[in-house]
């Protein structure tokens, strides 16, 4: 466990220190050796690979998923493979490579809705949906369809994000939703779900500072 321990300071200093960061996944890695179950060394290697996706070094992040996901696959890890190829579609997502983040995420969907994790159904159906956004955004006229498809997805990553009471991320769903609504023309709709993520974002944060967020956006706008 104090590999998982060093790998969650990593990823507390990831954007406030970046020399600490490395400094916490070069001792989780050392612990590698010393480490005998299988799904606690190959979860170490996954989290070092998330670690630097945060941090941009995208070559860093192909060499340790790579090794997760070889690794899963050997031993028939199939949780950990699964979280190999959400990663590995995040990768590919921060790279720009929609379709190939779309099918391997995609991919993982049937899995989890078997072992009932409705959190991370959340989090993959509303990354699907942001991905048909972008490709929707970036060709109207030969991608119509993937409008309703990006909804859709999204619409989904909502009633399991609610199943579970994850408010943070259906701040985030709504949010999102206001975006698609935009898009669609409806003006109405998009206020709604603004407004509705502004109302979860308030229940977490507090009106407070919430208030000293919107101030600070507007300083920056005048800034422009």
């Amino acid at each position: 466990l104090l590999g998982v321990t060093y790998m969650a300071l990593a990823g507390q200093y990831v954007d406030v220190d970046e020399e600490k960061a490395l400094f916490y996944i070069n001792q989780a890695e050392e612990m590698l050796p010393r480490i005998d179950s299988l799904h606690l060394k190959v979860r170490i290697i996954g989290l070092i690979g998330n670690t630097f996706r945060n941090m941009k070094q995208l070559d860093s992040v192909r060499r340790y998923q790579l090794t997760a996901m070889k690794m899963a696959e050997t031993y028939q890890l199939k949780d950990e493979l699964m979280v190999s190829k959400v990663r590995f579609g995040l990768l590919y997502l921060v790279e720009g490579q929609f379709d190939s983040a779309f099918s391997l995420l995609h991919s993982t969907v049937d899995y989890y809705t078997e072992v009932g994790s409705s959190r991370m159904l959340a989090e993959i159906y509303t990354t699907l949906g942001h991905i048909r956004l972008y490709q929707y955004l970036d060709n109207k006229k030969e991608l119509p369809e993937y409008l309703g498809q990006a909804k859709g997805f999204v619409e989904t990553a909502l009633v399991y994000a609610e199943k579970i009471k994850y408010t943070a991320y259906i701040s985030w769903i709504n949010n999102f939703l206001s975006e698609i609504y935009l898009a669609e023309g409806d003006a109405v709709k998009s206020r709604n779900f603004l407004q509705a993520a502004f109302n979860n974002y308030t229940s977490i944060y507090g009106t407070e500072v919430m208030n000293r967020t919107v101030i600070q956006n507007w300083k920056n706008e005048q800034q422009l």
